[in-house]
């Protein structure tokens, strides 16, 4: 028998809570709590095994690993079973020489070669046991996945172990038919790992859904997204990103330039972060396209720092949507703002708005009429306690939805009016008549859900907008 001292193990009994009697073969005992990480101090190790709740008398089996080498594509490991033997306090510890294994993988060739014992064992798509005999006793996928696996495959075996471990009614996730069920996936591995190895491991589960991207024929990662070469980098620092999110910014792109995308990802970066980039996408297109906005280094500026520092809008997607809105108000009333970048926005916008109330007349009012009573308006009603969905009656409702609420849902009359999005009022069934949530719905699509002072919906609140986007078939997409 070989002497297990010559290989830094341990086990610890205890539960999830309190306190854990720890055990390490060189012979060292001691108790601690079981918020701290396990480390001998007798001689380093931090290899430790649960033996469960209460040190009685066991058996133990697990196994040790060692990696022989391993890069970006494959890796060789040996592992020596071990039983642990525990009784009295004292642990005995030795190995079974006759449990030995060895495993080599390769996901550029395919291959996988497994030894047992010094036998070489069949490992094929439609049977995982020995592949799971191998990682038996694992404690858990990122127990042994760092072990095997460089930084950059780190995130495919993880994505493999989540989508492949567990199918088909199994109960139970295990990494061994994980890795045999991803081999098999084809040209999917391949697309993955190329996504690995440009710095998108973190999102390749949004990637592997996206047959767009998965079917392309092409080898370069932007060209497989469509996107100009610059723009990987924004993506890699948003970490997580969807199809839409990258339509979105190739849009901006194709809008302003790539040289003002790449400096206002800059700024938004230093002044708040990269996704507040992607976050104020539609307000900024608006100011650009719209209202003459053309200077987008002194738009990105102002929205991402000047308001921050000078005004107290710490959130450039605030800001954006306060000076769209304030424009917008300036323009349905024929005027034009006093000030392009003003120095007190909200104040500016909220002496707007109140302006804006006095140029309501009864021509608007009338028209407003007309298009909230149609069918496809009114048939967005919904009521299931404790809330309900109502149309405002006029524009006056807007008005004072927007009052109450401190927003300014009335520039939106002239969008209403001309179908170009619905304004709807969620309240509470036995609160019918005080404002709480404002809904916008454009092209079937719920864009903005806005409480007091444009606060966002609770937790409650937007499980019973979920409830009614699906009983009305709306997508919720919100800005």
């Amino acid at each position: 028998m070989e002497a297990l001292k010559d290989y830094k193990v341990g086990v610890y009994f205890g539960r999830y809570y309190g306190e854990k009697k720890a055990y390490c073969a060189c012979g060292h005992s001691w108790t601690a709590d079981y918020r701290v990480d396990l480390v001998c101090e007798k001689c380093g190790n931090t290899l430790f095994i649960s033996g469960g709740d209460h040190p009685t008398t066991k058996r133990i089996h697990d196994g040790v690993y060692e990696c022989i080498e391993k890069n970006d594509h494959s890796f060789h490991v040996k592992k020596k079973e071990i039983i642990i033997h525990f009784n009295d306090d004292k642990m005995l510890c030795y190995f079974k020489p006759s449990h030995e294994w060895e495993l080599r993988y390769d996901l550029r060739t395919k291959e996988v070669n497994m030894q047992k014992n010094g036998s070489e064992v069949a490992c094929f798509q439609h049977d995982h046991r020995n592949m799971n005999q191998f990682f038996k006793n694992v404690r858990g996928d990122k127990s042994i996945i760092p072990i095997i696996a460089t930084e950059r495959s780190q995130y495919l075996y993880e994505f493999a172990f989540k989508q492949y471990g567990k199918e088909w009614g199994e109960h139970v996730g295990k990494l061994g038919r994980a890795l045999i069920r991803f081999l098999n996936k084809g040209k999917k591995v391949e697309k993955l790992e190329l996504f690995a190895n440009a710095g998108f491991g973190e999102n390749l589960y949004n990637i592997s859904r996206v047959s767009d991207w998965m079917d392309s024929t092409e080898t370069k990662p932007h060209k497989i997204l469509r996107v100009p070469k610059y723009m990987l980098q924004i993506l890699r620092e948003l970490r997580t990103f969807d199809k839409y999110m990258v339509d979105r910014l190739v849009d901006l792109d194709t809008l302003v330039g790539g040289n003002n995308v790449k400096l206002a990802a800059q700024i938004f970066k230093e002044e708040a972060s990269i996704r507040s980039l992607y976050d104020v996408i539609t307000p900024f297109v608006e100011l650009y396209v719209t209202y003459g906005y053309k200077d987008v280094r002194k738009l990105a500026l102002y929205l991402a720092r000047e308001v921050k520092l000078e005004q107290g809008i710490t959130e450039p997607h605030h800001a954006a949507q306060i000076l769209r809105d304030y424009v917008r108000m300036c323009r349905q009333m024929e005027v034009e703002p006093k000030e392009k970048y003003p120095k007190s926005l909200k104040k500016m916008h909220d002496i707007a708005q109140m302006n804006y109330r006095t140029r309501m007349d009864e021509i608007k009012n009338r028209k407003m009429r007309e298009a909230v009573e149609s069918e496809d308006y009114q048939s967005l009603t919904y009521r299931k306690k404790p809330y309900a969905i109502v149309t405002p009656n006029d524009a006056s409702d807007l008005i004072k939805e927007g009052s109450a609420l401190s927003h300014c849902v009335a520039s939106y009359v002239n969008d209403v009016i001309e179908k170009r999005c619905k304004i709807l009022f969620m309240r509470d069934v036995e609160k019918i008549d005080e404002p709480l949530i404002t809904i916008e719905v454009r092209d079937g699509n719920i864009r903005q859900v806005r409480g007091f002072g444009n606060r966002p919906a609770t937790a409650m609140e937007m499980g019973f907008i979920r409830e009614w986007s699906e009983k009305k078939s709306l997508k919720l997409e919100t800005y």
